[in-house]
């Protein structure tokens, strides 16, 4: 990737490329902002989708949404990544507390849980490395039509009594 490929691309000149980034890096930066910001709406939009549905169907149906994310920009990811945790500590916090909140308005259908931050804790990290950590090292696997199915299994079976 070349600042004169991107400007070509953009079909604007290289000067006018350098006048709102001094370099690629700053233009990598804007595209990695940018991406994150697209996943966390949808993750957001897909979590409150899912208000009163029961813990099988809210954890399916965002799974399967998540995974086809990845899947549509499964290349994108891998060169977007610093590493492959692309949440970073605020964007993951309020990710943890969406969940948290999810949680707790499913306390009925959960195993006894001591501390709902701690399990939205672990179910983040836990879903980020089945999805956004294989669309890096393994993206072929996310379109096998048992995947979602099988982390569905693995999250309901971590969170039921």
């Amino acid at each position: 990737m070349t600042t004169n490929r991107i400007a070509r691309k953009a079909g604007v000149s290289i000067g006018s490329l350098y006048q709102y980034f001094p370099n690629k890096e700053a233009i990598v930066a804007v595209l990695r902002d940018r991406h994150s910001h697209y996943f966390d709406e949808r993750v957001r939009d897909e979590i409150e989708s899912r208000t009163g549905a029961s813990l099988r169907e809210s954890a399916a149906g965002a799974l399967r949404r998540l995974i086809e994310l990845h899947v549509l920009d499964g290349p994108l990811h891998g060169r977007l990544a610093i590493d492959p945790r692309v949440l970073d500590v605020d964007d993951e916090g309020e990710l943890v507390r969406r969940l948290q909140a999810f949680l707790d308005g499913h306390r009925g259908e959960l195993r006894e849980v001591p501390d709902t931050e701690l399990t939205a804790f672990i179910v983040v990290r836990a879903m980020e490395a089945m999805i956004h950590g294989v669309a890096i090292e393994d993206p072929e696997r996310l379109k096998n039509p048992h995947y979602a199915t099988e982390l569905t299994e693995l999250l309901v079976r971590y969170l039921s009594p």
